[in-house]
């Protein structure tokens, strides 16, 4: 069994099957300007499945962009708004 795990999020890899398990996701929804700590975070999720960047605290325009590829990619809505479901996509890898 793998397990692998963040404060919100964790998956378990039982015999090929993977579980994803979801704790009570408390994220504050990001948005074109947010300066916020958890842009660093935000900025480094895109990074896994987006674009390999350099993280800052500022959700600039570039951050913004790759918001909203990723929501394309996901086939979320093309709003550039980090919101519950985008966070959950992000963590998770599925919409």
């Amino acid at each position: 069994m793998q397990v692998i795990s963040t404060d919100n999020v964790s998956l378990h890899s039982v015999s090929g099957q993977s579980h994803i398990q979801i704790s009570h996701l408390k994220k504050p929804t990001l948005r074109q300007g947010s300066n916020h700590p958890d842009v660093v975070e935000l900025q480094k999720l895109l990074s896994r499945y987006v674009l390999p960047t350099v993280s800052s605290s500022t959700f600039d325009n570039l951050t913004g962009y790759l918001v909203r590829l990723f929501q394309h990619r996901i086939f979320l809505t093309k709003d550039g708004v980090v919101g519950t479901h985008t966070w959950l996509a992000l963590y998770t890898g599925a919409p």
